[in-house]
């Protein structure tokens, strides 16, 4: 048996609503436990900060743009899918029929 499946503007809307209260602020606080990984001073030891250190500082770094950068895609969805929402809603309305 299959279901139809339809898109409403009030679909719109809970995508961006679980984007905005779910997974945003999941991905936001992930980008901040970055910074409590870090090992300050000689936590590796005066050769292992040579070894492994420098290198990991550089990870950490990347890891935190990555993060930011999904932070800036997650929000921009959440734009777009505002826009996409309000566009749905005028054609929702303007697909209604209406008797007199």
């Amino acid at each position: 048996m299959t279901q139809d499946r339809y898109v409403t503007s009030k679909a719109i809307q809970g995508i961006r609503k679980e984007i905005g209260e779910d997974v945003l602020p999941k991905v936001t606080e992930l980008r901040r436990m970055v910074d409590s990984t870090n090992l300050d001073g000689l936590g590796w030891g005066l050769v292992g900060e040579l070894a492994v250190g420098i290198r990991y500082r550089d990870v950490q770094k990347d890891v935190r743009e990555k993060f930011m950068q999904a932070v800036d895609v997650l929000e921009s969805w959440q734009e777009t899918l505002d826009n996409a929402r309000i566009n749905w809603q005028r054609a929702e309305d303007s697909s209604t029929v209406v008797y007199t």
